[in-house]
């Protein structure tokens, strides 16, 4: 069964308004697992859009340096956005497993990119606020960290099966702290760090 455009937007109200009936819709997705790494790669290439995007459009000034830059450049930004989703599935599948989660890697997988493309979206409407109104598109970046975090936390408790979202915050807090320390570690000795005179 495909996926219709009004499917994805009603997704997206979900997750804005009820993440846990989100995360259940999302879950449900038809998609093969084939299918799922694609829609990751697809999410990591927009991401680096968003923010060439984002920073061309922010007065940065004659020194301003790009984060896709600093990363290497989209190539390994893309690579690096992907490495990060699937850190971050595979920490919040491991550390609420820890604590008596029933989690499944697939569905992990899908809920943490599914944030990334709700995060896409609010980042494309901070980009038209930036050129119609620019103090709510400081607004909306202020709301969309809240709603990602949010998202997180419900979509975590979701995937659980946690009987409240103190556990799944508590998962999403340890997973943050071990995905960092990770990825940092990982970066460093991949030889990944900012150009020469940055």
């Amino acid at each position: 069964m495909a996926v219709s455009p009004a499917d994805l937007f009603n997704l997206i109200r979900l997750s804005v308004v009820d993440p846990m009936q989100a995360a259940a819709g999302v879950a449900g997705l038809p998609l093969g697992r084939l299918a799922r790494w694609q829609v990751v790669a697809l999410v990591s290439v927009l991401s680096v859009l968003a923010m060439e995007l984002t920073e061309r459009m922010l007065p940065m000034g004659g020194d301003g340096v790009s984060m896709v830059f600093l990363l290497g450049g989209p190539l390994i930004a893309a690579v690096s956005i992907a490495v990060s989703i699937l850190g971050m599935a595979l920490a919040l599948l491991w550390v609420g497993r820890i604590i008596g989660g029933v989690g499944r890697f697939d569905t992990a997988l899908l809920l943490v990119v599914w944030v990334q493309v709700v995060l896409f979206v609010l980042q494309m409407l901070q980009l038209i606020a930036l050129i119609l109104l620019p103090p709510l598109a400081l607004l909306l970046g202020f709301l969309g960290f809240g709603l990602a975090v949010w998202m997180l936390v419900k979509f975590v408790q979701y995937l659980h099966g946690f009987d409240t979202w103190v556990k799944a915050a508590g998962v999403l807090v340890f997973s943050l702290i071990g995905l960092a320390f990770g990825l940092t570690l990982i970066l460093g000795i991949a030889g990944v760090a900012p150009p020469a005179g940055v």
